[in-house]
């Protein structure tokens, strides 16, 4: 199997759960896991990131900082380009489902055009990725287009998974990589 990483991965684990000064191997599982092909993202989401952290007045803290110079010195094939032939297709179906679909706000459509969400999602359709997120389905929202909702729409709800699920089938308690 083969994962993308939403923005919200890196900056939750960052802020949370597996931060740099406590976690670092958390950190080196994922390029552990690039480096064998299993792990990627886009490069809409780093720009996602890079723009959270430009307009940020935390970086002062350690782990931000941290943060910032781990995602400059990823290897360049970590994120990779979204805006292929096939990914475009995707990424124009999704658009078009966003925008006729009456049970999203207008708000929510213009952010869900506006972030990295919808590349990750078309890109994944269209290489046959797996997406790792912390969003869950949600058959009831309005305000917000969560990424598996969209990824329902082009019939990959079922390759979206969470951060622990991720986890668990690919290291071991020890955020070694399993064999």
């Amino acid at each position: 199997m083969i994962y993308l990483l939403d923005s919200n991965i890196f900056i939750q684990s960052k802020n949370l759960e597996y931060r740099f000064s406590f976690c670092n191997d958390f950190w080196k599982l994922l390029i552990d896991l690039h480096n064998v092909e299993k792990v990627f993202s886009i490069k809409s989401v780093k720009n996602e990131i890079q723009q959270g952290y430009k307009n940020s007045d935390n970086l002062t803290l350690q782990d931000d900082i941290q943060f910032r110079d781990w995602i400059n010195n990823l290897p360049n094939t970590f994120f990779v380009e979204d805006t292929d032939e096939q990914t475009e297709i995707e990424y124009k179906k999704l658009m078009n489902w966003s925008l006729c679909n009456p049970q999203f706000t207008v708000q929510a459509k213009t952010e869900f055009a506006g972030n990295a969400d919808a590349r990750l999602v078309a890109y994944a359709k269209a290489h046959n990725m797996n997406i790792v997120t912390h969003e869950t389905y949600n058959a009831t929202i309005k305000k917000r287009i969560k990424i598996p909702n969209a990824a329902e729409a082009l019939g990959i709800r079922d390759k979206c998974i969470t951060l622990y699920d991720f986890l668990e089938q690919n290291a071991c308690g020890t955020f070694q990589m399993k064999p």
